[in-house]
């Protein structure tokens, strides 16, 4: 789950060894305590991390119970308000065959905690593209062209993509699907391109793995 900090500060009047109780309440539910000591005149900063459950705005209550003898408790009790937004970003990655690339790619994504990573076979997946934020096609278009017409839909969607090409990749296909770049790639070993690590030291295909739209005239493209 995704966290946040909420910081607040104590200050007391009171001099008492009496310890107090600090609490943060979240729609009648308590989902922090911690018990603390406090002096008289000595402010205490807190910062604690609340877990993002919910969607919209929340509101939290944070309350210190009271001491003896306190007679004005009403600022015992502080209200914020906090909106909470979803940035799941839906990542579907469609590939030609099985390719340990894939898996690779999907294993890195997935450690992001804000990317939900769909990922089938070109030819088998039959599913609506609208619910996806990013679409990645690993050798898309290729030889066979099975399912033509959901790479047709894919072109005339709105929804970003990033090409991986390869070895399967029909680039004849690619160049007439987008007007960004042509390739030209006859007489070119695929399996003699060295890894992006190697041309470009330190930094890695997930470090450059952004939003490509057709639109951009800064796509970006990988070749494996």
């Amino acid at each position: 789950e995704n966290e946040f900090p909420i910081q607040f500060d104590i200050l007391s009047n009171f001099d008492t060894n009496q310890k107090h109780k600090i609490s943060v309440i979240n729609n009648g539910k308590t989902i922090y305590t911690e018990t603390l000591n406090i002096k008289a005149q000595t402010p205490i900063s807190k910062e604690i991390f609340i877990e993002a459950n919910n969607e919209g705005i929340q509101y939290y209550d944070i309350v210190i119970n009271t001491f003896d003898g306190e007679e004005n408790t009403e600022n015992n009790r502080q209200k914020i308000a906090i909106e909470i937004l979803n940035n799941l970003q839906n990542i579907l990655i469609l590939s030609s065959s099985p390719h340990p690339d894939v898996a690779a790619l999907t294993s890195a994504l997935e450690e992001g905690k804000n990317y939900k990573v769909t990922k089938s076979l070109f030819h088998e997946f039959n599913e609506e593209i609208e619910a996806y934020n990013l679409i990645i096609l690993h050798q898309i278009p290729d030889f066979t062209n099975r399912n033509k017409n959901l790479l047709d839909n894919i072109i005339k969607s709105e929804t970003a993509l990033f090409f991986i090409g390869g070895k399967g990749s029909k680039w004849s296909e690619f160049n007439k699907i987008q007007e960004l770049v042509f390739l030209e790639v006859a007489g070119i070993d695929a399996e003699a391109i060295p890894p992006i690590e190697e041309v470009i030291p330190g930094i890695t295909l997930y470090d450059i793995l952004f939003s490509f739209n057709l639109n951009d005239s800064s796509a970006p493209l990988a070749n494996t």
